[in-house]
């Protein structure tokens, strides 16, 4: 007997239907694969970066030990680096995601803290500190943090990304 006189004939669509189904769905799952590993490596960078900035800063940035204690720590100048950092991190999030993602304007943030307070030390009316370094930070990481919340909470989309993310799917 021959094979092709017992076989059942497939329906030419429907398979090709299944293979480019499938075809889709293993590119997506690349494409996926390859954005998580992508993320992990931003991370790792990011991660590394910081870390290289704040041993920069333990480095150029002389604090005696009487402005770590925790008495020196609670004065209200380092709640007002908290807290102007946090409203800068803030506003550049609303205002200035159409060019930068939240995560680099962090890092510019973070820049400019140390930048700052590295100029402090060669005004003689101010004193550089780590901690006001830190505080810094910390309200760097408070507002980007706060974003990213709000932002998963409302689904709140810079308006330029929501049209092109509409132009993607219209295409």
């Amino acid at each position: 007997m021959i094979r092709s006189e017992i076989a059942v004939p497939l329906d030419a669509d429907g398979l090709d239907a299944a293979r480019i189904a499938l075809d889709q769905r293993r590119r997506r799952e690349r494409r996926e694969r390859r954005r998580r590993r992508q993320r992990r490596q931003r991370l790792l960078w990011t991660v590394g970066y910081v870390g290289l900035v704040n041993i920069a800063a333990w480095a150029a940035l002389e604090t005696p030990d009487q402005l770590l204690t925790a008495e020196a720590l609670l004065r209200w100048d380092k709640f007002e680096h908290f807290i102007v950092f946090l409203a800068a991190t803030l506003a550049a999030a609303v205002f200035l995601t159409r060019w930068a993602s939240i995560g680099i304007q962090a890092l510019v943030l973070l820049n400019a803290g140390l930048v700052i307070e590295i100029l402090q030390a060669y005004d003689v009316k101010r004193t550089a500190d780590v901690a006001d370094f830190a505080f810094d930070q910390l309200g760097i990481l408070v507002g980007w943090l706060s974003f990213r919340l709000y932002r998963r909470l409302t689904g709140y989309q810079h308006e330029q990304r929501s049209a092109r993310a509409r132009r993607r799917r219209a295409s």
